[in-house]
């Protein structure tokens, strides 16, 4: 027990061990690795773990990680993490880390590479669990980011209660009932400077976003973790559902490539879509980059001709097998690379007017008269004399004998590169409008003076590209 032990006036102690218990989040005697940060969140995550450690037989000992970032404030933070421990009898464990090093290095923000550092750090801990101090605004701000950005169900699920050896005891609880404890109970804390900074968008929900929306409802962060609940059940009943099916229709066929029976085409597309994701996440181990626009070319896959492919993220292919799809891991995981060395044209239909690049930017395509157009000076929206383009046009990264037509001829691509100072390791990476072996369009740069549109076009397809 503490030195601040006593009536739980505010009954977030009743309340905590309450839901550690509903959710099975701690077993007696087990080891507890708490990430303390000093903030508001995490004391009273200590402290109320400190209050229960007796009656559940755990051992805690707190992790304090510095990232880099903030310099002498970071190292008060340390400092004052390091005394309330002492005071506590809790084992402290500084972890030193370089944080925008470890972003640049990985291409992150510092957002989700502070994320990564943290569950990392506190994973190599030897402990049974890792207890961190998501409350419930953390879960509606959660559910807001992924719903902004285009999540799906799963990200609309928001945080689990438990995931693995991590728990979140105080998910049951929100900011001022964790405030009220702390000032009870008289126990300090620090405020990082960089949770007002606005410039990271967790913080624009939290400071401006949620307030509003509690504005309109005063139980707006309630009901939106009310709804997550609500999804994470669903989401598990569906992911049952999906192992079922799972059985029935997937075969693997060799370690790194997995096929769904035609058969499967029977079932809803809900049922279908979470194949297919589930298969990509089996080859590639997660998600990443993956988009509802990649599972939407992948199903429709099905109507073209046997043995067509396409290229997914993370060196993926998708492939039509007689009525069934076959999603194949490529050996060196390296994409455009890999996917070349067997042949497979690394490109993009558009499809139904649009489609998804591997680097994630949006292709859009619209087919008008041309008395419907005015053709501006535009960097990323460029239009063509429909008539003119005798082949399927599609955007591909680049090939051997691809040329560009210029006033006056034509001009190979690599010069075009050459001429345009476009770096030689950007080159194969880069998407272009093609047909055939003719290049309509390097985005960003040059396009095709054959296919320009002119007094005579009567037909105009426009091409936009976006960032997804």
């Amino acid at each position: 027990m503490t030195r601040n032990s006593g009536v739980d006036k505010t009954g977030l102690i009743s309340k905590t061990d309450l839901f550690i218990r509903e959710n099975k989040m701690i077993c007696r005697g087990d080891t507890v690795a708490v990430g303390v940060s000093g903030g508001a969140d995490s004391m009273c995550l200590l402290f109320l773990l400190c209050e229960l450690r007796e009656k559940y037989e755990i051992t805690l000992k707190a992790v304090h990680i510095q990232h880099g970032i903030r310099g002498t404030e970071a190292e008060r933070d340390a400092e004052f993490v390091r005394d309330t421990c002492k005071k506590l009898q809790v084992p402290f464990h500084l972890v030193e880390e370089n944080v925008p090093a470890y972003a640049e290095e990985r291409k992150l923000s510092l957002e989700e590479a502070g994320r990564q550092v943290r569950y990392e750090s506190l994973l190599r801990e030897a402990a049974d669990k890792v207890a961190v101090a998501h409350h419930a605004e953390d879960q509606a701000e959660t559910v807001l980011f992924n719903l902004i950005r285009g999540s799906g169900p799963r990200g609309l699920a928001g945080i689990s209660p438990v995931n693995g050896r991590v728990i979140r005891p105080l998910l049951c609880a929100d900011r001022g009932e964790i405030e009220r404890y702390l000032t009870e109970r008289k126990i300090s804390w620090r405020t990082d400077s960089t949770n007002t900074d606005l410039y990271y968008a967790r913080n624009r929900i939290r400071h401006r976003i949620l307030p509003e929306a509690e504005q309109i409802n005063t139980g707006a962060v309630r009901h939106i973790c009310e709804a997550a609940e609500q999804i994470r059940e669903e989401e598990l009943y569906l992911d049952e559902k999906v192992k079922e099916l799972w059985g029935r229709y997937v075969e693997e066929t060799d370690g790194t490539a997995l096929k769904l029976n035609g058969e499967a085409f029977s079932e809803s597309r809900v049922l279908l879509t979470r194949l297919i994701r589930s298969m990509a996440e089996r080859l590639n181990g997660s998600l990443k980059d993956l988009t509802r626009e990649h599972v939407r070319q992948v199903l429709e896959l099905r109507e073209k001709t046997s043995g067509r492919r396409i290229l997914l993220p993370g060196g993926l292919t998708a492939q039509t097998d007689f009525g069934a799809i076959e999603l194949r891991r490529q050996a060196d995981s390296t994409g455009r690379e890999a996917a070349e060395k067997e042949g497979i044209p690394v490109e993009v239909l558009l499809g139904k007017g649009s489609g998804l690049l591997p680097d994630g930017r949006i292709v859009k395509a619209s087919l008008m008269p041309a008395d419907a157009v005015k053709i501006r000076n535009l960097t990323y929206t460029k239009w063509f004399d429909y008539d003119k383009i005798k082949s399927a046009a599609v955007f591909r990264t680049r090939r051997e004998g691809d040329r560009i037509a210029i006033r006056g001829g034509t001009k190979k691509l690599k010069d075009v590169f050459i001429e345009e100072r476009i770096p030689r390791d950007k080159r194969d990476g880069l998407y272009l409008l093609a047909a055939g072996k003719e290049v309509l369009w390097i985005p960003g740069s040059r396009y095709s003076e054959k296919y320009k549109v002119t007094g005579e076009t009567k037909r105009i397809l426009e091409i936009k590209m976006e960032e997804g």
